[in-house]
């Protein structure tokens, strides 16, 4: 058989080991014949693999880091995407309430104590978050399903998950007495995070050159505006006027209403009020954010 192989018209050196009955490629010829597109798939798969792995290995987060885990354990996609009939999410909802406490006990036999105080203080809060969300908010989001026997197993399946989550924070807040400060990731391996998941391979004092740069525009920038805002009043004054300008019920009830106008004023547009229709729909499902950890 041919050394040889064509792919795409390019030419792939190839060799055929018996032991194993298989084929082996010269990864470099495969990746010579690829496209300019394919080549950044594989580009980019490979920079979310090294990431990945600084994360896990590098940094160790999965054995000191309760944050680490906080997106896994998301119950979003369940109570705000819909994908689906709000009565298959239940019952998917149910199936993730269920895994949760095998979930929170792989977690602590992952930590490993004394763990820094600032990690614990994060984990409190995707679990507390999470424990509030469980009793508070998903009985209201799934209330419209009428299906009782589904609503009993919701009631057992999201009792049992809020309970292994109550244990974790409590789990957490006992861990507190023996926190120690070793938080930072230090020059060394803040260089290495830097070059490892976003891809910026520059030296730390260029970064902080750069960065110190952008400060200073940025701060000629909020002058002026502020001088034209509030002209009499200091930087920090006219930065809390702005802050303190929000909207009356909060931000997604003053989106909805931004919405309403739009719709208004684009009611003679048809191309445009499906946008505004499927804006307001996820508005309204969306979940009170009470916790903090995402």
């Amino acid at each position: 058989m041919s050394n040889i192989k064509l792919f795409e018209s390019k030419h792939i050196r190839s060799t055929w080991d018996d032991a194993v009955q298989r084929w082996f490629f010269a990864v470099v010829d495969v990746v010579a014949a690829l496209t300019e597109s394919q080549r950044f798939e594989r580009d980019y798969l490979l920079a979310v693999i090294d990431k990945n792995l600084f994360w896990l290995t590098t940094a160790g987060w999965p054995y000191k880091n309760p944050f680490y885990y906080g997106r896994d354990l998301d119950p979003e996609v369940y109570v705000t995407r819909e994908y689906a009939p709000l009565a298959v999410r239940m019952k998917a909802y149910i199936a993730y309430a269920r895994a949760i406490p095998g979930a929170i006990e792989q977690i602590r036999g992952n930590l490993r104590p004394p763990l820094p105080r600032t990690y614990i203080d994060n984990g409190r809060v995707i679990f507390g978050g999470l424990a509030s969300f469980y009793a508070t908010a998903v009985p209201v989001i799934f209330a419209a399903v009428l299906d009782e026997k589904l609503q009993e197993e919701l009631r057992r399946a999201n009792a049992v998950a809020l309970r292994a989550v109550q244990e974790m924070d409590t789990w957490l807040a006992a861990q507190q007495e023996s926190a120690t400060e070793d938080f930072a990731l230090g020059a060394e391996l803040f260089e290495e995070m830097l070059r490892r998941t976003e891809r910026i391979d520059l030296p730390l004092a260029r970064l902080e050159t750069l960065g110190r740069q952008d400060l200073a525009r940025n701060l000629v920038s909020l002058r002026e505006a502020c001088a034209f805002f509030l002209p009499d009043a200091t930087l920090a004054a006219c930065v809390d006027a702005v802050n303190a300008n929000k909207p009356a019920g909060g931000a997604v009830a003053g989106a909805r209403r931004q919405l309403d106008v739009a719709a208004v004023r684009t009611a003679a547009a048809q191309p445009a009020a499906p946008v505004a229709a499927c804006a307001r729909r996820s508005l309204s499902a969306a979940r009170p954010r009470t916790q903090a950890w995402l």
